[in-house]
């Protein structure tokens, strides 16, 4: 997001074009994981949506000011969207993760409480 601001417009023009590119693909290919839920994939068409933009708007506007507040807010809306996207990553898929490990037979075998079974001598009525 800084170099939008620091760099000359042309150049922060094409990072942006890059970026926007990456985010677009990246955002079209989260579809491809199962289960993501509703919100995750909302995220996603809305990452998609504004990476398109960000391609569009990169080649569209040529006045050196639009152009560089333009890359920036861009670079703020992706960011926000990717944390977004990663604190509901975090509270709906990892807490299901969560909720199956405290499930009995999702435990590792150290730390499961020892089987109630009978000793030989217990069967044997002694």
């Amino acid at each position: 997001m800084v170099f939008a601001l620091t760099l000359p417009p042309a150049v922060s023009a094409w990072i942006v074009l890059g970026l926007g590119a990456v985010t677009t693909l990246a955002a079209l290919s989260a579809f491809a994981v199962a289960d993501q839920g509703g919100a995750a994939r909302i995220v996603e068409v809305l990452l998609a949506l504004t990476g398109a933009w960000t391609i569009v708007a990169s080649r569209v506007f040529s006045d050196p000011p639009v152009t560089r507040w333009l890359c920036f807010a861009d670079g703020v809306a992706i960011w926000a969207l990717g944390g977004l996207g990663l604190v509901i990553h975090e509270c709906l898929i990892e807490g299901h993760v969560a909720q199956m490990a405290e499930h009995e037979r999702y435990r590792p075998a150290l730390i499961r409480p020892p089987a109630q079974s009978q000793s030989r001598f217990d069967r044997a009525g002694r």
